[in-house]
């Protein structure tokens, strides 16, 4: 309990768990190219869902977002140490909300393959909507109604058809 403490009033500093862990993200990718091995597993994610008329969406969004990721890793590789450190946290993020995301359109695409139920591709392009897209006024003037016309299978675990996201 005391170190649950400890780390929770750190978070709002720079020496904060977060911003360590970003740090560690950081050496990894410097180090080791953790960053290689990160990206081919969202590239198989990527491929999994592509097939799938109802992830057609996410995927999009989660390779433009792999996409960019790649930009932005190349782009701090060529700037000096200081630029690096003060754009590791929001590389981090980036890279976070893409792995998510391809690992949610992966689990979709499981489950469409299994036994033709779309409950996690709806979570899939739900996530990739609000994490990955642009958004122009913070999703104000968005249309998605994924989480209200949905929102008993997403959230009871309850069947869902393909065909119910394919609009």
């Amino acid at each position: 309990m005391a170190r649950q403490l400890r780390d929770a009033q750190c978070h709002t500093i720079w020496e904060g768990t977060e911003n360590i862990l970003c740090l560690d993200v950081r050496r990894a990718m410097r180090g080791e190219e953790a960053h290689l091995a990160l990206l081919a597993r969202v590239e198989r994610a990527l491929d999994a869902g592509a097939g799938h008329k109802s992830l057609a969406g996410a995927v999009d969004a989660v390779a433009q977002a792999a996409a960019g990721a790649r930009r932005a890793i190349d782009h701090l590789a060529a700037t000096d140490d200081d630029l690096q450190l003060l754009h590791s946290r929001r590389l981090a993020e980036l890279l976070a909300d893409t792995v998510e995301g391809a690992l949610l359109v992966d689990e979709a695409a499981w489950a469409l393959d299994r036994n033709g139920d779309a409950r996690k591709a709806a979570v899939a392009h739900r996530f990739a909507g609000r994490h990955l897209a642009a958004q122009p006024l913070r999703g104000l003037l968005g249309t998605d109604r994924t989480v209200l016309d949905h929102f008993t299978a997403i959230t009871r675990y309850g069947p869902l058809d393909p065909s119910d996201l394919a609009a």
